[in-house]
């Protein structure tokens, strides 16, 4: 009789376990998710529900309130609110999406590395607690004043501030997941690194990543708005809802919507992707697939 040796299969990957349709399943999942969709298409078709241009003066309309100059008013300049507010979501959320990316690109590495090769772990993780020694939007807030105002700075600051949190994410679970019987097994049977960490870790820090990426966006969101609320942002006269809050401020009596609007924008936004992201780590734990 011939005995086949082979590696403990690995854990099924949670991802197969069709965690969106269980978020879903949650009534809070289920409202966060469909708003942040539609804040998400709202701000890719703002160029084509905008009312007007959103950088248009009409120094005959100024201050209008909602019904008699639009469905959400005019401001101090007579532009659009509604088409502002379309477009600093548009902003917001591009933003938000790219700079979590860019954070994801740059801290998986070197949670992967961290994780996985203890070598690295020492040089890595005393470089990530220098940068989680500062609050995430103190960090953001030098480099973009570095950098200097736009879109583009602001999503590098914001990216770069975000760097932390996924590497730490992503080490954590390579120290988790690297001591398990399958992993030991296929180095055993001669696997390279890349393949385990390609065919075996990442796949199932998969759930993990998902869930920081809901938290961070955001987070990102909000350090936009305030990157532009500082003058440290998107620069006028072009849209921004940090941009629209801060000019808000001399008409808080006078023209409330100014800074209602906008900033319950940014409430729907970041309450979205909180609510869907709680729902989304509940899906992916595997605790709660046994109950």
């Amino acid at each position: 009789m011939t005995l086949t040796t082979s590696a403990p299969a690995p854990p099924s990957n949670p991802l197969r376990r069709k965690p969106l349709r269980q978020a879903l399943s949650s009534p809070a999942g289920f409202v966060g998710f469909v708003i942040a969709v539609s804040m998400v298409l709202l701000g890719i078709l703002a160029p084509l529900i905008a009312p007007s241009s959103p950088e248009a003066t009409a120094f005959d309309r100024i201050f209008l309130p909602p019904g008699e100059g639009g469905l959400f008013g005019t401001d101090d300049l007579g532009r659009d609110q509604l088409s502002r507010v379309l477009y600093g979501i548009n902003a917001s959320v591009t933003i938000g999406l790219l700079s979590v990316l860019l954070s994801a690109a740059i801290g998986v590495p070197m949670g992967l590395l961290a994780g996985y090769f203890r070598a690295a772990d020492a040089v890595i993780s005393r470089i990530i607690e220098v940068m989680m020694a500062f609050p995430a939007l103190i960090v953001a807030l030098g480099l973009a004043a570095i950098l200097g105002p736009s879109a583009t700075n602001v999503t590098i600051a914001l990216a770069i501030s975000n760097v932390p949190g996924f590497a730490r994410i992503i080490r954590g679970e390579m120290f988790r997941l690297r001591g398990q019987d399958y992993i030991t097994a296929s180095v055993a049977l001669g696997a390279s690194h890349t393949r385990v960490i390609g065919t075996h870790l990442l796949p199932n820090a998969m759930s993990a990543l998902l869930v920081q990426v809901t938290v961070t966006i955001p987070n990102a969101v909000l350090g936009e708005a305030m990157l532009s609320f500082l003058g440290l942002g998107i620069r006028p006269p072009a849209p921004s809802l940090g941009t629209m809050l801060s000019n808000a401020q001399p008409y808080l009596q006078s023209a409330w919507w100014m800074a209602v609007i906008p900033g319950l924008a940014i409430m729907a936004i970041t309450l979205a992707f909180n609510l869907f992201g709680d729902a989304l780590r509940d899906a992916l734990d595997p605790k709660s697939q046994r109950r």
